[in-house]
């Protein structure tokens, strides 16, 4: 059976996402025998932002739409909120230790593989390290840096490294390379919305665009961006007070914590240097949200994107130890008929530990890993257990903002 990978944050799941699986089942060449196994962030997100529906429901609605994915795992938090390399490093290791996928697809602006792989090469050659290097102790922001080292190996090809999607499917491609994987990589041109637009394009929307109609009133006229099977989970979890949740939900919880803060707590914290946590420490006692403290504390070197991360890891508890490890299990999130079939393979193909049932999570760890290994899995775990309590007291509904859900929530089985 072929099996494609994908990696996605489902934020939240709409017609553009579906017809990426689609595209992707007929990029493998089977069309519909082939199965999909999405890799989606949990309960925050790539660009520091927390997701607007929790991780289950989000893995349900892409799995309960009609040629949605047949199975949904988790990229935990210190991988999903993070730089584009380490977020495409931990998401291709999962795919890589499931030992059941067999080509991974992603969206891109370039559309083909070809120039992705020519910019991958480049950004690993010791010539575009140095030349990188150079251009950072200049002051430039890290993705003019890329490209401006990159420019100088590879000429007007750089420019496709311009556009985030572009960026990942690099890091993709780079991550296959550096595990010396036999995953084929595939790529489809994305749809004319970015991910960030602030429109709508005919029957398709952004992710941006749909959240922004949930926070301002227009939930319902947004499931018209919804695919079947998505619509009514969405629906449920909304009028249930489950969602939607926003970064301004969390506004003072977060403030109140990294108020409390020294500088060398934030010096822990990936990314952070050239004294940037005494800035963060000085900025952040004056913000009113976490975007005014982001837009305060960003600078010609230092991204909004990459502040917000910074400032989520200092909240959640995320330090710079996970920089240098990968994902060290496959955690299940939601699944179909096709999925129970893969999770059956899974389980004696996968590298690492394969957990679905919560209660069972430390026993299945601390019986297939060594100790060093059980030691970082229950750290992890200990870690998402602490991310979806401070994650669940943003739900609208005070029912839903008790502690301890991550271990009595279960993947959901979508008949």
């Amino acid at each position: 059976m072929k099996v494609v990978g994908i990696v996605a944050e489902y934020n939240p799941f709409h017609t553009g996402h579906l017809y990426h699986v689609e595209k992707s089942r007929e990029l493998a060449g089977l069309g519909s025998n082939c199965a999909v196994i999405a890799v989606m962030s949990g309960n925050f997100v790539q660009r520091g932002d927390i997701a607007v529906f929790p991780k289950h429901s989000r893995a349900e609605a892409a799995c309960k739409a009609p040629g949605g994915p047949d199975l949904v795992i988790e990229l935990p938090t210190p991988f999903a909120c993070a730089s584009a390399e380490r977020f495409a490093t931990a998401a291709v290791s999962l795919l890589e230790n499931s030992g059941v996928v067999t080509h991974i697809s992603f969206g891109s602006e370039a559309g083909e593989i070809s120039g992705l792989e020519t910019l991958a090469d480049c950004i690993d050659s010791s010539e575009f390290q140095e030349l990188l290097k150079t251009q950072l102790s200049g002051g430039m922001l890290y993705p003019l840096a890329m490209e401006q080292a990159a420019r100088s190996i590879v000429g007007s090809a750089a420019e496709i490294i311009r556009t985030p999607n572009n960026i990942l499917g690099i890091e993709y491609l780079r991550a296959l390379k550096k595990f010396g994987s036999k995953i084929i990589p595939v790529t489809m041109k994305r749809l004319a919305t970015d991910h960030d637009s602030d429109f709508a394009d005919g029957e398709v929307a952004s992710a941006s665009y749909i959240r922004n109609m949930f926070f301002t009133g227009r939930a319902y006229s947004a499931m018209r961006y919804i695919p079947e099977g998505a619509i009514e989970v969405f629906i449920r979890e909304i009028a249930r007070g489950v969602g939607p949740i926003g970064l301004h939900m969390i506004d003072k919880p977060v403030l109140s914590y990294i108020r409390r803060l020294e500088p060398a707590d934030f010096e822990k914290i990936s990314d952070v240097s050239d004294g940037l946590q005494y800035r963060i420490f000085n900025e952040a006692k004056k913000a009113t949200t976490v975007i005014d403290a982001a837009d305060s504390i960003k600078s010609k070197a230092y991204t909004h994107s990459r502040i917000r991360r910074i400032l989520m890891h200092a909240y959640l508890g995320i330090t710079s130890k996970w920089e240098s490890v990968t994902p060290p299990y496959i955690k299940v999130l939601a699944f179909n008929n096709t999925g129970r079939t893969l999770l059956r393979r899974m389980k004696t193909e996968s590298k690492v530990p394969v957990l679905i049932k919560p209660s069972d999570a430390r026993m299945e760890l601390k019986s297939a890993l060594s100790p060093e290994s059980y030691s970082l899995s229950a750290e992890l775990l200990d870690l998402e257990a602490i991310v979806t309590d401070l994650y669940m007291i943003a739900s609208p509904s005070r029912d839903f903002r008790l502690a301890g859900q991550e271990y009595t929530s279960s993947p959901i089985y979508v008949e």
